[in-house]
């Protein structure tokens, strides 16, 4: 009887988060703030590599021992009333994302100048999306907008990566595959 009531306290006492905190994986959707947000696919980006130059243009190539990582995300308003002020939502900025290893590290993203596949937070109504529609992130293959990382190569070896996304109340995780 005792053993019993110990372990009912135990797992009341881990039901008290002060955050929400929604976690998930590449490909899956996590909900942060009325948003879903999803990774289409996470990976290293070679800046010499031709459909890779699109993506960290207008960027100096890394310093030895690092390299470009990009996080391709889109992000939907799945509300389906109307377009009044309060159903429309802003997405969270890159300020409030950062990508975290298996040692703790953390690294924030670096403002991509590529144009039509960088991440640009826009005010979504219901059934809103970024990427934007007919932009050059949603019409080609991955359609998903870009968050571009520095990261040193040796944070390759502490994965899995985890992208965090902080919606003040609500933090999501999202496990990258890369």
């Amino acid at each position: 009887m005792f053993l019993a009531l110990l372990l009912a306290a135990l797992v009341v006492a881990g039901c008290g988060k002060t955050e929400n905190e929604l976690k998930g994986t590449e490909g899956s959707q996590v909900s942060i703030n009325g948003l879903d947000y999803q990774v289409q696919i996470s990976r290293q980006l070679n800046p010499h590599d031709q459909e890779d130059m699109s993506y960290t243009h207008g960027h100096p190539d890394p310093p030895p021992g690092e390299g470009f990582f990009g996080v391709f995300i889109s992000v939907v308003n799945n509300n389906s009333g109307s377009m009044k002020d309060a159903e429309r939502k802003m997405p969270i900025g890159i300020e409030k994302m950062k990508i975290v290893d298996t040692m703790g590290n953390e690294f924030r993203p670096i403002k991509a100048d590529s144009p039509g596949f960088a991440y640009v937070p826009s005010l979504l109504g219901p059934g809103g999306k970024i990427p934007l529609p007919s932009s050059a992130a949603q019409s080609g293959p991955i359609q998903g907008a870009l968050i571009l990382f520095q990261l040193p190569v040796s944070a390759q070896d502490n994965r899995p990566l985890k992208l965090v996304i902080d919606g003040g109340g609500e933090k999501g995780e999202i496990q990258l595959d890369a």
